[in-house]
């Protein structure tokens, strides 16, 4: 394999022009969970018609994107102007459940929902993430390069339940809320439990308090992510006696937000009364949210959760395109908004480290001895040598037509992806094929014939959220693809949830189809995959991991674009996998629901606080 895979000082205003999401474009933006949530086949078309065809369903896709987010700021800024109502029960729908409700804990979309209830952020952006809005604190100032000063709102409080009771927050309650969630507290044998440590270990230099009021980060460089991650639904303010009392906050909840958990029966529902002390204001003058309790019910079976939008039983529902036939039907009524999702696909192969012995990058499960931390993976596939050869894993590449997916499992509705970061963070985005990933089926044969015509044999796995799900047909479409290249036969292992992710994260696998996160901070889509320190994939390349590092600490705007542009080129050339698409996910609104509309990153739950009820 190793023949083949050889300062200025910014104003306020700059700093938080900076920090806005980039891309207004498709005005899509996303923050982070822990690698993401998964939930009849033609033969593929020559290369040349295949790429025509992308050409122009791309531009299709994008022009439908930009169309659907105006559409919902619209509907949003029509429904702020309405005359508001208060009181009222509101019923929601997540679907899949918490692991914990501790937000320094637990790295799943659902437990934001508690956390973006019951506690604050300091700042925190808008639902489509292109303005950023105080919170806690105030907008901050940067003095210099490597500072933030945060000024907290005087009177604001933690909520009048035991065993805080209404005293006012302070610097300090801060900074011991980023050190905690920088696993801070606690052994070192117990840091693997803070899921998004890395949004500020050994990123930042201090942590200063100079008065109550007033905290001070500064940063060892620049840290041009800096103002995503505080903005980010997990980085949330805790009071420290609540998790002295309770030993850690992954069952109890209390803070200083808009509702007070009042009860969580896990695989369930959770519901939260309104905190008659909140300290923002409505547009009528009085204190926020307008209903009086949010009730979330957890459907994680997708067809039992689309019968339960159409009876009524809860106020709004996302869906994808196997579910979105059937809520139009039954739910005329219903506000209609499609939207890119943050979380897009892709195919790989298994990732790669360093044979300390030979000097050689080896996949996982070329090794006579497993790395350090991965033993085991011998009983579950010792056969995957053959991907050493870079050939063969470009064969993949190019024997899968990532139109032709969209157009059978989405029936059309998703945007390509050309590289790591999905194509509606258009700031960050490639916009073309890396050359070498196109689909070329005929190309592929004969890469597969100078690599000496394998038997690429083995498991095909992905998340299947439920029988005949969209990944189930992304599999199945692929498989078929693959299927008609020589030698190649894989075997379909769709796999529940939690197992799939088990064995993913210990990269036992041969190939499989799979959901990353992915973030409008390019970061996060960078470091968690193939950066140095990479959590969810491996790869190994140094000067790779250096362009990360260095896109990391670059604060000027158009450098840095290009900088990860470059780096998912380098990326996408040095260890093929298939970027495929982006879906549609389609939001339904019942009428009687006012002044809300998800977040575009479908973790941030603090729109809710201004929702209300027009019964």
């Amino acid at each position: 394999m190793s023949e083949y895979w050889k300062r200025r000082t910014l104003s306020r205003r700059n700093v938080l022009r900076g920090a806005a999401v980039g891309g207004a474009g498709l005005a899509g933006a996303a923050l982070i969970g822990c690698g993401g949530s998964d939930d009849a086949t033609t033969s593929s078309s020559s290369g040349s018609s295949s790429s025509s065809s992308s050409s122009s369903s791309a531009a299709t896709s994008a022009a439908t994107s930009a169309a659907a987010v105006q559409q919902a700021a619209s509907a949003a800024t029509q429904a702020s102007t309405a005359s508001v109502k208060r009181g009222g029960k509101l019923t929601m729908h997540a679907n899949h459940e918490m692991r914990s409700i501790d937000p320094h804990f637990d790295t799943f979309p659902a437990a934001t929902w508690v956390a973006n209830s019951v506690y604050n952020r300091l700042v925190k952006y808008s639902w489509d993430l292109k303005e950023l809005q105080s919170d806690l604190s105030e907008l901050p100032e940067q003095p210099d390069g490597f500072s933030y000063v945060f000024k907290i709102k005087p009177g604001t409080k933690f909520q009048n339940i035991a065993p805080v009771n209404g005293r006012e927050v302070t610097s300090e309650d801060v900074k011991y809320s980023i050190e905690r969630q920088m696993g801070q507290e606690g052994s070192q044998e117990d840091l693997g439990k803070w899921g998004h440590r890395y949004y500020f270990n050994e990123k930042l230099a201090s942590i200063e308090t100079p008065d109550d009021h007033t905290i001070v980060f500064k940063t060892n460089k620049p840290y041009a992510a800096f103002m995503y991650y505080i903005s980010n639904p997990w980085t949330v303010v805790v009071p420290r006696e609540a998790v002295e009392a309770a030993g850690d906050l992954t069952s109890t909840a209390v803070g200083t937000g808009p509702f007070i958990l009042d009860q969580w029966t896990k695989g369930v529902s959770w519901n939260a009364k309104a905190n008659p002390d909140y300290f923002a204001k409505g547009v009528d003058g009085k204190p926020l949210p307008y209903v009086d309790e949010i009730e979330m019910l957890l459907v994680q079976e997708a067809n039992t959760a689309a019968t339960q939008f159409i009876n009524g039983d809860f106020s709004a529902y996302a869906t994808d395109a196997n579910y979105v036939e059937r809520v139009r039907e039954g739910r005329g009524d219903a506000t209609e908004i499609a939207v890119p999702s943050q979380f897009g696909r892709q195919m790989r192969m298994p990732p790669t480290y360093l044979d300390k012995v030979t000097g050689k990058i080896m996949d996982y499960k070329s090794y006579a001895n497993a790395p350090e931390g991965y033993e085991g993976w011998q009983s579950y596939w010792e056969a995957g040598q053959m991907f050493d050869d870079i050939r063969i894993r470009q064969a993949m590449v190019q024997g899968v037509d990532k139109q032709q997916i969209i157009d059978l499992a989405l029936s059309g509705g998703g945007i390509p992806m050309y590289s790591v970061i999905p194509q509606q963070y258009d700031t960050w985005a490639l916009t073309e094929e890396v050359p070498g990933a196109e689909f070329d089926a005929a190309n592929a044969a004969k890469l597969l014939q100078a690599a000496g015509s394998p038997a690429v044999e083995g498991p095909f796995m992905w998340a299947s959220s439920s029988a005949g799900s969209v990944a189930d047909q992304v599999g199945e479409i692929i498989n078929q693809q693959l299927g008609s290249l020589p030698g190649v036969n894989l075997t379909l292992e769709p796999r529940e949830t939690a197992n799939y992710y088990d064995v993913t994260y210990k990269y036992r696998y041969f190939m499989s189809h799979h959901v990353p996160l992915a973030a409008a901070e390019p970061s996060e889509n960078l470091q968690s995959y193939f950066g140095r320190n990479s959590t969810y994939y491996k790869i190994y390349n140094p000067d790779i991991w250096d362009k990360i590092d260095a896109q990391d600490a670059e604060v000027d705007g158009p450098t840095r674009q290009q900088m990860v542009k470059d780096v998912q080129k380098d990326i996408t050339g040095f260890f093929p996998m298939k970027f495929v698409y982006t879906p549609y996910i389609y939001q339904f609104y019942d009428p009687k629901l006012k002044n809300y509309r998800m977040s575009l990153d479908r973790y941030d739950g603090s729109q809710i606080v201004e929702a209300w009820l027009d019964s």
